[in-house]
C-alpha cells in the first residue's frame, strides 16, 4: 500500500498508542446497568475478549467495580486454549464451556461491537445482538441482517432484556 512503515512498525505504533488511552476507558453506555441486572437476577455472564488478558486489564481497571461481577468468566485473545481468534467461534464456545451449568448454546446471547464477533457469535450457534462501534463502523452502512444478528443497536441503553425472555429492568 506505499505505507512509510512496516506491520511491525504500525503494530508497535498502535500498541503505544493503547497503553495511552487504555486505561482511560469508559464504559458504553447502559453496559453497567445491563451487568448489574443479569448479575442481581443470577443469569450467567461471561467475557469472550479478542484483547490479551493484559490489554484487558489495562482496559478495565477504572471500572474493576463492575468487571469484577464476571468473577472468573473472562476468556481472552491469548488463553492457551484458544487456538483461533473471531470470526472463528471458539472463544464463544470456550467462554460459555467454562460457566456454571453451561447454558445450549441456542439460549446464549452475544453483545458484540464487531462484525467479526457477531459471525463468531452466529457460528457458535448463539444469538447476538451487535452494537456497532461508532468508531469502526458507520451506522449508515449496516445491513440488519448482513451478519445475522437478532438486533442490531445504536446504544446498549435501548436493550430491552424482556424481549429475550430475560427480566425486566426494574426501573
Amino acid at each position: 500500500m506505499g505505507l512509510p512503515f512496516t506491520f511491525d512498525e504500525y503494530n508497535d505504533m498502535a500498541s503505544e498508542m493503547k497503553f495511552k488511552v487504555f486505561p482511560f476507558a469508559d464504559l458504553t453506555p447502559g453496559a453497567a446497568k445491563l451487568i448489574k441486572h443479569l448479575v442481581k437476577h443470577n443469569i450467567p455472564i461471561a467475557i469472550a475478549t479478542s484483547s490479551t488478558r493484559h490489554m484487558f486489564e489495562i482496559k478495565t481497571a477504572r471500572n474493576q467495580h463492575i468487571f469484577e461481577l464476571f468473577g472468573e468468566n473472562v476468556t481472552c485473545g491469548d488463553d492457551p486454549n484458544l487456538k483461533q481468534s473471531k470470526p472463528d467461534p471458539s472463544i464463544f464456545l470456550l467462554a460459555r464451556s467454562r460457566l456454571p451449568n453451561p447454558p445450549p448454546h441456542e439460549e446464549c446471547l452475544v453483545f458484540e461491537d464487531s462484525n467479526n464477533g457477531v459471525c463468531a457469535a452466529k457460528r457458535a450457534g448463539m444469538n447476538a445482538v451487535w452494537v456497532p462501534d461508532s468508531r469502526f463502523t458507520v451506522q449508515q452502512e449496516i445491513d440488519e441482517n448482513e451478519f445475522n444478528a437478532v438486533q442490531v443497536l445504536s446504544s446498549l441503553e435501548e436493550f430491552d432484556p424482556a424481549l429475550y425472555g430475560l427480566p425486566s429492568y426494574d426501573d
